[in-house]
């Protein structure tokens, strides 16, 4: 994976989003957070899970058991 250098010096005025603006783009306050959050508890959980070695049934609980312990809603 190719590193990135992301210094503010990089863009131009026209590209840098002021606040409110950000938040409509990530949607508003929090979500962003929230998702993130999510994620990252959720990849923790699966993290060293081989799909392969495992039935589908066990695959599908993982999923569940993951997604329920990082406050999702399995589907």
């Amino acid at each position: 994976m190719k590193k990135l250098n992301l210094n503010k010096s990089n863009f131009s005025s026209a590209e840098v989003l002021s606040r409110t603006q950000l938040k409509k783009v990530m949607g508003g306050s929090g979500a962003v957070t929230t998702k993130t959050t999510y994620i990252v508890c959720f990849n923790k959980c699966m993290a060293g899970w081989d799909d392969k070695n495992h039935t589908q049934s066990q695959n599908s609980a993982k999923v569940t058991a993951c997604d329920t312990s990082c406050g999702g809603s399995a589907t």
